[in-house]
C-alpha cells in the first residue's frame, strides 16, 4: 500500500471546487477559493504529481449517443495473479470497456461497458468467457437506468448543501455528432482540462470551433458534467460500492430514501438500476466505521425499503473513461438534431 499523503485543507477546498467542475480555469477557481491563480495551478499540478488526482475526466450521457451503460460483475476461482492481471490488461485494452475496477467481497472483478445493443453486450460477454470461462465461477450483469453524479462536499462538509447532483439517464433520446464532436468528447473525456487550443489542433479545427461545439454538446445533455478520478489509497481513503435491495413501499418513500441518501457527503454517485438489486452507490469514506455508520443509518431510516446491502470494496481502479473510442472513426449518425 502507498503512503498516504496528507490533504491539506486549501487542498480540500481545491479538490472539491474541481469535482464541481474539473474543466473550470484557473481564475474561476480562484475566485471560488479565495488563492491566488498561481497558487491554485502550483497545488493542482502538485495534487497530479503526488498521484492524488489521477485524471480530470468528462461524464456523457451517453443515452443521447444511443448508448446504454452494462455492468458486469465476475467471481473468479483457481485464477492466479497472473491471470487475473491477463483479464484486467486486456478488459482495459477494450475499445467498449469504460471502467476496469479490483474489488473485493463477493465479486472479485468489476466492468463497465457502453454499448449501442444488447446484442454488442453479448459479444463483448462471449470474447471474455472464450478467453477465460475456466476462472470464472459466477457473473452479474446490471443495467444503468439512472445515474447521479454527486460532488465530493466531503471535502469542505459533512452534509450536502446541494443536494441534487448531476443526471444522466438510459431513456433513448439520441442526438447527431459529426466526426468533429465525436472526436472532441473523446479528448475530453481523456482530459477534461485539455486547453481549447489543444484540443483544435488535435482535431484540426479553429479554437471557437472546439468552444463552440462543447458549449453545444453540454446545453444538449451530451455533456453532463466534468469531474476528478482519484486515487483513495493515496488519499487514505476507502472506496465501497453498496448494492441496495428495495422494497417498493411507495414512490413517495423512494424519493425520501433518495433524498437522504443525496444529502450524505460521502455518497458520490447513485444509480438506479436493473439488475438482482435496485440501488448501486458510490461510497468514499475515511474509514471502516464510518462505512459501517452509512449502513446502518439507512438500515435504521428506512427499514420499509432496505431488504438487504451487499457491499464491495473497491480496491484498485485500472480504467476510467466513460467515451472509450477509436478517435479514427469518422462519424457517428444519429436520429435527431445535429450539433453543429
Amino acid at each position: 500500500m502507498d503512503k498516504a499523503v496528507k490533504i491539506e485543507k486549501r487542498d480540500r477546498r481545491l479538490l472539491y471546487e474541481l469535482d464541481r467542475n474539473a474543466r473550470a480555469s484557473y481564475v474561476e477557481i480562484a475566485k471560488r477559493t479565495g488563492m491566488s491563480v498561481d497558487v491554485v495551478r502550483y497545488r493542482t499540478m502538485r495534487l497530479q504529481e503526488l498521484g492524488v488526482i489521477k485524471v480530470f475526466t468528462m461524464i456523457p450521457n451517453t443515452a443521447k449517443l444511443g448508448f446504454a451503460f452494462y455492468k458486469i460483475f465476475l467471481k473468479l476461482h483457481n485464477a492466479r495473479e497472473a491471470d487475473v492481471q491477463q483479464m484486467i490488461s486486456y478488459l482495459s485494452k477494450h475499445e467498449a470497456v469504460c471502467w476496469v475496477a479490483r474489488t473485493y467481497g463477493r465479486f472479485d472483478l468489476g466492468v463497465t461497458v457502453k454499448v449501442r445493443e444488447i446484442f454488442d453486450m453479448g459479444k463483448l460477454l462471449d470474447s471474455i468467457l472464450f478467453r477465460y470461462s475456466s476462472f470464472v465461477r459466477d457473473r452479474v450483469f446490471e443495467v444503468n437506468l439512472v445515474g447521479e453524479y454527486l460532488t465530493r462536499d466531503y471535502f469542505i462538509r459533512n452534509t450536502r448543501r446541494k443536494p441534487r447532483g448531476s443526471i444522466a439517464t438510459a431513456e433513448h433520446k439520441p442526438v447527431q455528432l459529426d466526426a468533429v464532436s465525436f472526436q472532441i468528447l473523446a479528448l475530453l473525456a481523456e482530459d477534461s482540462r485539455a486547453a481549447a487550443s489543444d484540443i483544435a489542433r488535435k482535431v484540426d479545427v479553429s479554437v471557437d470551433t472546439v468552444l463552440h461545439r462543447i458549449r453545444a454538446m453540454e446545453r444538449s445533455g451530451v455533456i453532463v458534467r466534468y469531474n476528478l478520478v482519484l486515487n483513495h489509497e493515496i488519499m487514505g481513503r476507502l472506496f465501497y460500492k453498496i448494492m441496495v435491495h428495495a422494497n417498493y413501499v411507495s414512490q413517495e418513500r423512494e424519493t425520501e430514501f433518495l433524498d437522504y441518501c443525496r444529502r450524505k457527503a460521502n455518497i458520490v454517485f447513485a444509480i438506479k438500476c436493473l439488475a438482482e438489486w435496485d440501488y448501486e452507490f458510490d461510497i468514499e469514506v475515511a474509514d471502516f466505521e464510518e462505512y459501517q455508520s452509512l449502513l446502518m443509518d439507512l438500515n435504521r431510516e428506512f427499514p420499509d425499503i432496505v431488504r438487504h446491502i451487499d457491499g464491495l470494496m473497491i480496491n484498485k481502479i485500472h480504467k476510467y473513461n466513460l467515451f472509450p473510442t477509436h478517435r479514427s472513426r469518422k462519424d457517428i449518425f444519429l436520429p435527431s438534431g445535429a450539433l453543429g
